[in-house]
This record gives C-alpha cells, sequence and structure tokens, in this order.
C-alpha cells in the first residue's frame, strides 16, 4: 500500500478493497489481502503475476483507478459544463469530458445557471506519467490530500486588506467566499486574497493548482500571478503571472512548477520555501477600487488525480463508481469509506517513568459540527503498558451490523504494539461490565512502511455485549509495552467498512474463475482509454505559423477541447521533431552536478546545435518556446536553456539547469532529452504544421519525419497542414506526395485558401477572401490566376493576418469533423 507522513494521515486516500469485474462476475477484493497475495504468501498467489516490490504493487491501485474512469465514463458524457447542466435536473450529476490528466470532471446542478463540481478523475496518460501521489495540501504544517480544510489550523489564506475584505471558510469540500464592500477612502490599486503555499522543493509543485474561482457578484478577478510575500503583489517583486482563466472555474488549472521553472525568476523562488498565490481586481485608479463591490468563491486545490474525496462521496456515486460496464471483461472499481468520527480520546500510563502525550488531532465538519476523525500521539513505555484509547461508539444496538478497521502508523520507528477492541477505555473490569473482544498484536516496521490495518466485525460480538452489567459503547486501544528509552509517534484513525466486502466468499461461490493478471488489466485498461481519451485534447506541433495562434484558439472554441500550442518561431522541420520526441535530442559524457548549476550542453560555435538520436543537429529556443521546459535528462527534472542574446547569436550556448538539487548525475551514454509536450501532451490528437523553414532534402525527407512524429506519438489522430506558400506549380509535387502519404489527414492550405470562385467563368474571389468577407484587389486576382494565395491574405507574404488565422481555424475543424476526428 501507499505509504504516507504522519501529516498526511487526515486526509489519506481510502481504497479499502477494489472490485473485479470478469465476464458478467463481480466480486471484491480487499487491496490488502492483494498485497498479500502478490506477494507470494496467499492462496492465489500462483495465478498472479507477483510484485516483487512495493513501488511495483503500487500499480495495480493506479490500473484500477484507470479501469474505473472507463467505467464511469461510459455514462453519459457533456462537453462542457453548460452542456451538462442543462441535460440534467436540479440536484442531478452529471460528467464533462476532461483533458490532458483529467479524464472527466464530474457536476451537481444547483440550479439552470450554477453547478458545483464534485470530483475529478485522472486519465491514464496522467497515471502514466508516474506523477500520481497522495497530493500536497496548501496548509502551512504541508499536511493533507488533495482539498483543503477549510476549518484546519494554519489554512494560510490571508489578505493584505483585511478592512475591505472578508473572508469565509466554508465547510470541507465547500467553496471559501470572498467578500469586497465598498469603502470611503483608500488609496490602493487592487484587492484580492493570497493562498500560502509551502513546499520543501520546487519540484513539488509539479501538480495542477486549480481555483474554480467564480464572480458571484461584483466585479470579476481580473489579475492572478505567483508572489514571493504578501506585499509584493507589484511588478518590481519577482512576480511570475498566472492564466487567470485556467484559474476560473472550468479551468484545466495552472502547473505552478512548470509555470516559475520556464520564468526568469526560476532561482528566486527555488531558493524559497513558500510562495503566495494571489487572485486580485487590478485597476489604476484607487477611487474605482473603493468603489467596487465583489462576492467570489474558490476551491483551490492541488490535484494528485484522486480526487474522489470520502466527504463529498454521494449515495448516487457511489453507487455509480461500484458499477461497471458489463461489456467490459476486465475492469476495477474503487469502493471508498469515510473516516469514522470518533467521540472522545485519551492516553493512560502504567509507570511514572513512561511518558503518553496526545500531539495532534484531525477533524472536519460534519453537517456544521466539527468532529475529530484522527490523532497523533506519542508514547514512550518505561516498565508497564502506555496506552491510547478513543470511543467509536455509544450504542452497540445501533452498530450491530458494522465493522470497522482501524488504521496505525508510526513515525518511521520499528514499534510493537496491542490494538484492542474493547467497551471502555480499559481491557477488563472486576465487576464484568468492561472486557475485550478481540486483542491483536501488530508490529510496525520498515516492511510495511511502518503502518498496519485492524478489522473488527461488530455482527460477531452479540454474545459479548449480552453479558449481564456490559457496557454498551464500542472503543480500540492501542497500548505499548517497550522497555525502551524511545519515545514513538503514533497516527491513528478509524473507517467503517461494513458496506465493503471480500474476495474470499465470491471464490468460494464459483462466481470468478480467477483474477485477471496484471498484464491483462494493463492491457484492458490501454485499449478503454484509448478510445475513451481519443479526443481528450489537441497538440499542435510547428514554426511561427503555429507560435501565432490565432487558428489554435478558433479550433479550441469550436471542438471544445483545450489546443497545447507546441510552435516556435524559425525552426525548421528537423528541430520540430526534436522537441516533440520524433528524433529527440541527445546528450552524452557530461555530469549533472549535485546542485543547481547550469552544465554546457552544446555550443553554437563550435557544435552548431544540439545533436539528435539520429545524427541531426537541431537549434531549439532561438525564438522561446515555453513548451520545452520543464524536461528530464533521464529522471532528472530541469530546464534547457537559450543563452545567447537572439537567435542570431552565434555565440550562444544551451545548458540544462537541474530544478533542485539533489545526487551528482553522470551521463556515459547517448540519453534523450525529454520535453514538456514530449512527456505531458503526446496524446489526444496531434497537429503537425512544418516544412516553412526547411530542415528537409526533399519531400521524401519530409514524409518520413512526419511519419517518424507519428510513430512516437501516443496521439489517436494526426492531422498534416500543408504549407500555405507558393503557387500551384511549385507545390504540386509537394502536394501530390503528401497526400499520397497521409491521404484526407493531409489538409493542403494553399489549395484551400486559394481556391478560386468564379462568377461567368471569370476569377472574382477566391476561398480564403470570400470565407475572410473580403474583397479582393487586382493583385490578389493575378495571384489567385497561378494558385498563390492572395495577398491580402498575410502580413507580410508568409504569416496569417487575423482574419485569416480564424478563416484556417474554421476549415480545419470542419475537414477534422468530416474525419471523424472531433
Amino acid at each position: 500500500m501507499t505509504g504516507y507522513t504522519t501529516s498526511d494521515l487526515p486526509n489519506a486516500p481510502l481504497a479499502d478493497e477494489v472490485i473485479v469485474n470478469r465476464n458478467g462476475s463481480t466480486g471484491r477484493q480487499r487491496v490488502a489481502d492483494l498485497s498479500t497475495q502478490l506477494a507470494g504468501s496467499g492462496p492465489l498467489a500462483e495465478q498472479i503475476a507477483a510484485l516483487p516490490t512495493a513501488a511495483e504493487l503500487q500499480t495495480v491501485e493506479q490500473i484500477a483507478l484507470s479501469a474505473r474512469d472507463i467505467a464511469v465514463l461510459n455514462s453519459a458524457t457533456y462537453p462542457d459544463e453548460a452542456t451538462g447542466r442543462a441535460a440534467v435536473a436540479d440536484g442531478a450529476y452529471f460528467k464533462v469530458a476532461g483533458s490532458g490528466d483529467v479524464a472527466f470532471r464530474e457536476y451537481r446542478r444547483t440550479n439552470a445557471t450554477t453547478s458545483v463540481l464534485v470530483a475529478a478523475y485522472p486519465s491514464k496518460d496522467y497515471i502514466d506519467s508516474g506523477k500520481l501521489t497522495a497530493g500536497v495540501a496548501m496548509t502551512a504544517s504541508g499536511a493533507g490530500y488533495e482539498t483543503i480544510n477549510p476549518d484546519a489550523a494554519g489554512y494560510g489564506i490571508v489578505t493584505a486588506q483585511t478592512d475591505r475584505v472578508t473572508i469565509t471558510k466554508g465547510q470541507v469540500g465547500y467553496p471559501i467566499t470572498i467578500s469586497k464592500v465598498t469603502a470611503a477612502t483608500g488609496t490602493l490599486t487592487w484587492f484580492g486574497v493570497h493562498l500560502k503555499i509551502p513546499y520543501a522543493a520546487l519540484s513539488d509543485l509539479n501538480k495542477v493548482l486549480t481555483l474554480d474561482a467564480v464572480t458571484v457578484a461584483g466585479v470579476a478577478p481580473n489579475y492572478a500571478t505567483v508572489v514571493k510575500e504578501v506585499t509584493d503583489w507589484n511588478p518590481i517583486n519577482d512576480p511570475v503571472g498566472l492564466d487567470l482563466a485556467a484559474l476560473m472555474s472550468g479551468g484545466a488549472g495552472v502547473n505552478l512548477y512548470s509555470v516559475i521553472a520556464a520564468s526568469s525568476k526560476a532561482s528566486i523562488y527555488q531558493a524559497r520555501t513558500y510562495l503566495y498565490v494571489l487572485l486580485a481586481y487590478q485597476n489604476p485608479t484607487p477611487a474605482t477600487v473603493n468603489a467596487a463591490t465583489a462576492t467570489w468563491t474558490i476551491q483551490p486545490r492541488f490535484s494528485s488525480m484522486l480526487d474522489v474525496i470520502a466527504n463529498k462521496l454521494t449515495p448516487a456515486l457511489r453507487t455509480e463508481l461500484a458499477s461497471v460496464n458489463p461489456n467490459v471483461s476486465t475492469a476495477v472499481a474503487l469502493v471508498l469509506a469515510p473516516k469514522t468520527a470518533l467521540l472522545s480520546a485519551g492516553l493512560n500510563k502504567q509507570n511514572a517513568a513512561s511518558t503518553a502525550t496526545l500531539d495532534h488531532t484531525y477533524t472536519r465538519s460534519d453537517a456544521g459540527q466539527t468532529v475529530n476523525i484522527g490523532y497523533d500521539f506519542t508514547m514512550l513505555s518505561a516498565s508497564g503498558f502506555a496506552y491510547f484509547w478513543t470511543k467509536i461508539f455509544d450504542s452497540y444496538a445501533a452498530n450491530a451490523s458494522k465493522k470497522f478497521r482501524v488504521f496505525l502508523k508510526s513515525n518511521g520507528k520499528t514499534a510493537t504494539v496491542r490494538v484492542r477492541f474493547t467497551n471502555a477505555s480499559a481491557w477488563g473490569s472486576s465487576d464484568g461490565s468492561i472486557g475485550m473482544m478481540q486483542d491483536t498484536g501488530v508490529t510496525l516496521s520498515a516492511a510495511n512502511n511502518y503502518q498496519a490495518t485492524v478489522d473488527i466485525d461488530y455482527s460477531a460480538m452479540a454474545a459479548f455485549y449480552a453479558a449481564a452489567g456490559r457496557l454498551q459503547a464500542g472503543f480500540f486501544i492501542i497500548a505499548y509495552d517497550a522497555a525502551t528509552a524511545e519515545a514513538v509517534q503514533f497516527s491513528t484513525y478509524c473507517c467503517d467498512i461494513s458496506d465493503v466486502g471480500s474476495m474470499e466468499g465470491d471464490m468460494t461461490s464459483g462466481g470468478i474463475s480467477r483474477l485477471a493478471s496484471i498484464a491483462e488489466l494493463e492491457a484492458a485498461v490501454e485499449a478503454l482509454q484509448n478510445d475513451a481519451q481519443a479526443a481528450a485534447y489537441i497538440t499542435c506541433w510547428g514554426d511561427s505559423l503555429t507560435a501565432g495562434g490565432g487558428w489554435t484558439t478558433t479550433l479550441a472554441a469550436l471542438t471544445g477541447l483545450p489546443v497545447y500550442n507546441g510552435g516556435t518561431g524559425g525552426e525548421t522541420s528537423r528541430t520540430i521533431m526534436a522537441r516533440q520526441g520524433g528524433d529527440a535530442m541527445v546528450v552524452n559524457n557530461i555530469t549533472i552536478p549535485a546542485t543547481t548549476t547550469p552544465v554546457l550542453i552544446a555550443s553554437r560555435a563550435t557544435d552548431g546545435g544540439i545533436k539528435t538520436a539520429l545524427g541531426a543537429t537541431v537549434t531549439p529556443l532561438l525564438q522561446g518556446g515555453a513548451h520545452v521546459n520543464p524536461c528530464k535528462i533521464g529522471d532528472v527534472v530541469g530546464t534547457l536553456a537559450w543563452t545567447g542574446s537572439s537567435y542570431a547569436d552565434m555565440t550562444g550556448t544551451w545548458t540544462f539547469t537541474r530544478a533542485s538539487a539533489g545526487a551528482e548525475v553522470q551521463i556515459t551514454r547517448p540519453t534523450a532529452i525529454r520535453t514538456d509536450f514530449d512527456i505531458n501532451k503526446r496524446g489526444g490528437i496531434q497537429i503537425i504544421f512544418m516544412g516553412q523553414n526547411g530542415g528537409y532534402t526533399n519531400v521524401d525527407d519530409l514524409i518520413w519525419q512526419h511519419r517518424m512524429m507519428i510513430a512516437h506519438s501516443k496521439a489517436k489522430h494526426t492531422i498534416i497542414l500543408g504549407l500555405s506558400s507558393g503557387s500551384a506549380a511549385a507545390r504540386a509535387d509537394y502536394e501530390a506526395a503528401m497526400r499520397l502519404a497521409f491521404g484526407r489527414y493531409f489538409i493542403p492550405l494553399r489549395e484551400y485558401l486559394a481556391t478560386p470562385i468564379y462568377t461567368n467563368g471569370v476569377i472574382t474571389s477566391c476561398y480564403g477572401l470570400a470565407d475572410a468577407g473580403l474583397t479582393p484587389t487586382q493583385a490578389d486576382l493575378d495571384a489567385i490566376a497561378t494558385g498563390t494565395v492572395p495577398p491580402q491574405c498575410f502580413t507580410d507574404g508568409i504569416h496569417y493576418t487575423a482574419a485569416t488565422k480564424t478563416v484556417l481555424g474554421n476549415m480545419i475543424y470542419a475537414r477534422m469533423r468530416d474525419l471523424n476526428v472531433v
């Protein structure tokens, strides 16, 4: 099972079992049992591919999550929140297709204009990326799961204008409200809220931050940035701007690590241990700020992509998660168990030299009431027991059918304890009113990640509670009796797992002939996810004709899919292919230092550029390219940088700077430089638009380069855009060869934009001008006659006008629609 630090305790994921569906039959398997079987000690060991390490065992949970995505995604899914909301009644749930790391998002409709985000579910690409973690909460202590508990101590939300801005921390899982009222005086030009985010290393922030900010009333936020301190919103104080739209409701969120690493302020934030995210309204006129009113809500989270949270798990969603598509032969779904409210707690010791102290109480809000759900406590047993106790319930009659699971963890120290289920804060009494119904010895060690679980089934305890004079409460006790001088901190919580069965009964009844192997699970999940996630997003690779955008934003609006722009001005086709990974850049015989000191990759003067795996020389980043970073050399994350003063600087070099200090790494074999988009944006739909700046010897070479990029990508579909410069005669061989190689997936832009429109046999316009609503000049008509895109479509003969970009976006969308790509 996944290990968690002590501070992670109150919000650790509660995936206790998996439900396995095979050939229409369903059974449940406890994750703890599955671990034993996979290790080779259980009765099913010979039927399951062994996973010898704990790290490999995590794959089982990840595959289960991925298959769960498919099971739920197969129900009705809508392209956007507004469409889904319109299709359901108030209080109903609906799903919206996600993109990138998110397979889809679950919403609950409040009314015709409002819906609330319930959960987000991870895509297979995200799981495959290896970034799956327990999450990082934005609290001063760094504790928690992916959702922030607004009631937790040290929540870390501050505002510099407490006299004008009020922050209301709602219940767990509900938005936080920021309210601004009018002010008679004041000289500031902004108001807003800061969220404090601690981190040990900048790479800890390599997760998706979402705020889901909503403007309920008044002015909307118009500014989002990263700052060092609450007073540092001013541009002179090293802010790093954030995409505001991505932080608003329905936005995809931002990766703080990616944004900061790609900025000029990376070294500043690498040296820090916390930062603030500022969401604000800004206006240069103080009087306008004074008069402004606003009500915003935010629901901030660092998404670990395990985003079904126990306190948000509705009965409808719980039922849905426990269901699988009957047409799927092998699928897995999670069953979640919420943490049980613990009614009271305390510690005792049997020797004055022993110690027993309560260190921390974890809480949540239930129906407006704060309840305790877990504890940290430290015990030292000098002689005799030191022990912790907590009450689970007051009445056995109301809990007679319950089954509880106690989770216990030490702070990385080996310890042997007794977990005892009793009916009071002791385990016996002379009059028999107090007794012990279960006593389990548990050793916490490195072998089990210093954690364990113990179950008790109260349905088997009727005789115990029926004894005369027996107290009817339920307690569990953790007793420590080790005569050592070393204190151990323990953490504990309890889950009600009454409705989570186990596999054994189903196996005995023959419901399942065998468990699916890991290979079968992986194959089934990948096949299903390839279809479900085929159109999750669009990645565009190219030069300045792509980097300039316009057609990409039009395409995003029409498809409803995120479009990621992987264009960089001036690049040849070979450099574009290297960034994409089809012929990756490589390094060899370098040492990446332990510190964040740049290491030389290549010199333009002596090397010409960076070598690729297939022997080409490429020159990335000469005109920027934020989609390159953060990149990886082997397993080292860092930033690839061009040091030249401009793209024409022949004295510049390429360097790599690791994101955070670590062990020195010697590269003694050719090793790829994997860019951000190569790692994270290689699925979905791929559009390639390259060749305008050369980089190929002939059209056959260019076709080969396209095919290499297609082979490297995980995209379900690839669209090839043809060059728009030149005449029909000049481009005839090129367009014929590309059409032969790629068929209808090749879209010749020149041909479309220059297609003539005739009136009485005379050329009077062309598709490009007519679609843009432009009247042709004589120069335009002369160009159209030769099959050349008319001058009015360009700003400089190569780059498109804004109107032409819109025309191309509409046309590309129409072709993709006709191909059933979108």
